[in-house]
């Protein structure tokens, strides 16, 4: 069970009304027994306050992990679907998920869970992009080569190092 279970909004709400009350002369123990806090949370919210202004006590959403895949590897993912396996030199008829895994395996050198890789076919599925005929082409043509180096240097997400810290 979740630790904190008040929405974003509220314990925004909490850490800002904390801040307007110490504006208004009461003590740090009094607003924490008041909002039912700790007392060094509402010591860190107002010394936040102080230093970068009320708007750092905002809420913010949290960024999560970067994708192992772009955009437009997850179209040409679409495209496959498009297509049966067969028609890239795949076993099969129809595209399972553990096919499709190792799919994106052999293409991108990047390995999901059978579970996500179920998501991103529902995703196409329900989706129904449109796809260029010529980014399927080429991918026919890049899996007929069989270099697989040669197609995972085509395809290699350049990502560049997060200066954030």
């Amino acid at each position: 069970m979740p630790k904190n279970t008040l929405s974003r909004e509220l314990l925004e709400y909490r850490r800002m009304r904390a801040v307007e009350l110490f504006e208004r002369g009461w003590r740090q123990v009094d607003i924490a027994t008041a909002l039912g806090v700790s007392a060094p949370a509402v010591s860190q919210w107002i010394a936040k306050a102080r230093t970068n202004g009320k708007s750092a006590l905002k809420s913010r959403v949290a960024p999560g992990a970067l994708p192992r895949l772009e955009e437009r590897h997850r179209k040409l993912i679409g495209a496959l679907l498009l297509e049966p396996p067969s028609a890239f030199g795949m076993k099969g008829e129809a595209w399972t998920r553990p096919l499709m895994q190792r799919m994106i395996k052999r293409l991108f050198g990047v390995h999901y869970s059978v579970q996500h890789v179920g998501r991103l076919m529902q995703h196409f599925l329900k989706k129904k992009p449109s796809i260029p005929k010529a980014t399927l082409m080429e991918l026919k043509e890049l899996l007929g080569k069989g270099d697989l180096a040669s197609v995972r240097r085509r395809f290699k997400t350049h990502r560049q190092p997060s200066s954030e810290t």
